[in-house]
């Protein structure tokens, strides 16, 4: 689909693959739609690049339903103020999802915005995540294998980062006031492995800005906290933190660095 305009229909689904399918949306506009725009079947690939989706409603379904697929952006795609079940959903079934340059804001989910299981991998890069709400985090991966690098995560309700019996591995990003309560952490981890380095939080959490239960293995590297040990880390965990400062406010870490793109909405 080469510039294209989806906008104001209302079916439960408005893209139906019951087979394998490829999808390439290219410089097109999704907007106040209502029911999950796109669902399909096992290996299909769903590829945006240079799009807009905003102001659409999926209602108990995702927004994106594509277990057992691929989807990836390419170029910069923008996702503003969605409400539904998820944004993009692939739970189920093992499936990839890669992005770049992606800016997700002010989106709401009952579930998550980006949720995939059962041995996935999410590849996130030079991509934004501004003040979404979720439930179950902005990002929910669970058995899978999650990188995030160059990319930033601010004022998010809840865990910006949750996964379960995975693997995490985030570099050069920033997570600025993130957290819907006192009560719940930017990166939320249980019996899983997380590498994270080169790292910026701000902000103050009670439980500290990574809570991790189970058996979990942490490798902190070169992070910076703008508030105190006691409300950056816990005690367990803040041993496992090396060249690590804190009660540090200025910005240390740059990132989406390489381009800087305007948008008019």
């Amino acid at each position: 689909f080469w510039n294209c305009t989806f906008e104001y229909n209302k079916n439960p689904e408005i893209m139906l693959c019951d087979r394998t399918c490829e999808f390439n949306f290219t410089n097109t506009t999704i907007s106040h739609n209502m029911g999950s725009f796109l669902t399909t079947s096992i290996r299909s690939v769903v590829s945006f690049n240079e799009s807009l989706i905003i102001h659409n409603y999926s209602g108990d379904r995702p927004l994106f339903y594509l277990p057992g697929s691929d989807f990836s952006i390419f170029h910069p795609c923008l996702f503003i103020e969605n409400h539904g079940l998820a944004i993009i959903d692939t739970t189920g079934l093992s499936s990839k999802i890669n992005i770049k340059n992606g800016v997700f804001k002010r989106n709401k989910a009952l579930t998550y915005i980006i949720g995939l299981d059962d041995n996935s991998k999410v590849e996130i890069n030079d991509s934004r995540f501004n003040g979404n709400m979720a439930t179950q985090g902005t990002i929910f991966s669970k058995r899978s294998t999650l990188i995030i690098s160059n990319s930033s995560f601010i004022k998010n309700r809840d865990s910006a980062v949750r996964f379960n019996r995975g693997k995490a591995y985030i570099s050069n990003s920033n997570f600025y006031y993130n957290n819907g309560d006192d009560k719940s952490s930017t990166i939320t981890l249980h019996t899983a492995y997380l590498s994270i380095s080169n790292s910026e939080f701000n902000g103050l959490s009670q439980n500290g800005h990574i809570y991790a239960t189970g058996k979990y293995k942490l490798r902190l590297y070169n992070l910076i906290f703008s508030g105190a040990k006691k409300y950056s880390l816990n005690s367990s965990i803040r041993a496992s933190c090396i060249f690590c400062k804190y009660n540090t406010l200025k910005t240390h870490h740059k990132t989406n660095s390489h381009a800087i793109y305007f948008y008019l909405i």
